[in-house]
Parts: C-alpha cells; structure tokens; sequence
C-alpha cells in the first residue's frame, strides 16, 4: 500500500499558515508532487481556500470549530477518502486555536488511516507576537511542543535580537524539532514519498512529545473546548474564543474600510474575509488583520470572484458581536451611496 506523508500546518491566529503554504505547495509542485490540501477555519474556510485557488492543488475546505473538537469527523472522513487518492501528500492547515495534542491524539487512535504516515507537524511561529499575548500564549506553546518542525517567520518586522529570541525559546519548548522553511520540508516530502515509507500512525505520538492528556489553557481550568457564535445563534462547548461572521454586501471606499480595520485593535485576535471595493466599481479582493501587526487589503484579484459573497470574519475572545455589525453597516451613510448611484 502506498504510504502518504500528512503533514499539519499549526500556528496561533495570524502567524502565517497560509502564506507558509502557498510557499510549500509551489516548492512541492516544483519536484513533481501533487499535494492535496485541506483548510480549516472557524466560520469560513472558504475565504483561505479562495486566495490559493491559483495553485495547482486540489483544496478542501472545512468551516466551522477546531479538528480537535466538532469538525473532527469531518476531517477523519476527508483523510479516509485519500485512500483513495492520486495525490502524493496531504497538507492540512489547522485553525489558530486547534490543540494540537488532541488532534494528534485523535490520528493517533483512528485506526483506518494507515494510508497515511506519521505526521509532520509544522508550527508557525509569529516573531512580532511570541510570547506577548497574555494567557493565550499558552495556546501557543502547546501547539510548539508538539511539533516535529518549527518556522519562525515575521523576521523582516522585528530586531535581530528579537528574531534570535523568539527561536531560542521555540528549540527550548521543541527540541527535537527541527528550523525549516518551505524549500528544506520540500526536500525532506519529496525524499519521503521517493521512498514510500513512513512509520505507522500507531506511532503518532513520538517518544519525547507530551502526552495527548488534556492541557488547562485558559487560566482559569478550563478544559480546551470551543465556542462558536453564528448569525443565525450561539453554539456553546465552553471556549474561551469567539467566532462570527458578518456579511457586507455593499460596495464600500477602500480609504473606508481600511479604517475601519484600524478599530479593531482590543476589539479582536483576527479579522479575514472578502470586501466589494467601490472603487473599480464591484470589485472583490480579500483581506486580513492580525492584532498587534494591523490589516491590509490584498491587491491581487480573487480567483473566481463570483463564487465569494462579501463577508467578515472575526475571530477573538469575548467579541462584541454587536457592535461589529453596526460599525461595518455605518461604513455606509445611505442606501444609495452603498449602490454606488
């Protein structure tokens, strides 16, 4: 049986996971592989997959709590399905809250995966933001101290000596990890699948690693679980994070929403989505804010932009909701401003 390497991309909100991937898949893609990619995200998946639908992969996208909670079975489906599979590897981006001993845990004890090999676990690591995000970064090192592979990236943001901090205490929280980037993990997949080899996935849980036992993340005991808020009601498993999204349908002034992004600092972890610009008239692009580093609209087009309804993501803990929704509807004075007439 051929044995497919699964690599899990993990890093808290903002960290990079995405660009990382597109970095990675362009290097596989340059050694012949065919990766498969599966997204998750709170809320939206959509948004993520949208902005590389350039590439040559194949993606799919799972919207809604962490693969460590209540999109755990629709993960396990999609893994049992690459059985089945022409492609060379899989990459699955996790969620920036995803527990990443429990999704191991979970891999771990399901036992019709062994078209898949031991994963690797890249954990991407925000240089700007380390170790400064109060009781979250707990979240942070536990996602570290799981990995087999660490990336820190941000380094044009921040000092030398920040930068060699940063990695300093990712070797001291994942020691038997190894520094990487796109190009060497590429290297490392493609000698891999050359082989068609790969430890069993009763062995996901490496000697060295913590055990999957359940980590107190919140400070206050609480075991890891997620709460989810939608528009249409609240879905309650006890987390201290809140997702929503909210639809934006009118055109809006770029200059406009960019300020608007500017507001969400302590109002937010993360904000991503799709905005219909006024102006050139009608056009979608995507866009992102990450809490301590800012926002930006993205100047390339969106693939297939007619598939995407303009809409909020907003990902953070205890989010006046509300209050979103009325800032981004006065984004627009009148009706008629918002159609452009």
């Amino acid at each position: 049986m051929k044995v497919r390497p699964l690599v899990i991309l993990a890093g808290f909100l903002g960290a990079g996971k995405t660009s990382f991937l597109r970095a990675l898949v362009t290097e596989l893609i340059g050694r012949g592989l065919r990766p498969r990619i599966i997204l998750n995200d709170l809320e939206n998946a959509g948004v993520d997959a949208a902005t590389l639908g350039d590439l040559e992969a194949e993606l799919t996208p799972l919207s809604g709590s962490c693969l460590c909670c209540e999109t755990q079975d629709a993960l396990l489906e999609a893994l049992r399905a690459e059985s089945q599979s022409p492609y060379d590897l899989v990459l699955l981006e996790t969620n920036g809250t995803t527990d990443t001993g429990i999704l191991l845990e979970i891999l771990a004890e399901t036992a019709d995966l062994g078209h898949l090999a031991s994963p690797y676990q890249i954990t991407i690591v925000d240089a700007v933001m380390f170790g400064r995000r109060g009781w979250m970064t707990a979240i942070e090192r536990e996602q570290l101290s799981t990995s087999s592979h660490v990336r820190v990236g941000k380094r044009d943001l921040v000092a030398p000596a920040r930068f060699a901090e940063v990695v300093q205490a990712a070797q001291l929280l994942a020691p038997a990890a190894r520094l990487t980037d796109a190009a060497d993990l590429a290297d490392e997949l493609a000698l891999g699948i050359a082989a068609n080899s790969g430890p069993p996935p009763s062995t996901l849980l490496k000697p060295g690693r913590p055990n999957a036992t359940l980590r107190r993340i919140d400070g206050q005991g609480a075991d890891h679980a997620h709460t989810q808020t939608h528009e249409g009601g609240a879905k309650h498993a006890g987390h201290p994070f809140l997702s929503c999204q909210i639809e934006i349908p009118y055109p809006i002034a770029q200059s406009t929403f960019e300020s608007f992004l500017a507001t969400l600092s302590g109002r937010a972890l993360r904000a991503k989505g799709v905005v219909l610009l006024r102006e050139p008239l009608g056009e979608k692009r995507s866009f992102q804010w990450v809490a301590g580093q800012g926002g930006e609209i993205s100047p390339c087009q969106l693939q297939d932009p007619d598939q995407l309804r303009p809409v909020a993501v907003f990902v953070g803990s205890g989010l006046d909701i509300a209050a979103l929704r009325v800032d981004l509807a006065g984004l627009v004075s009148t009706v008629g401003e918002a159609r452009g007439t």
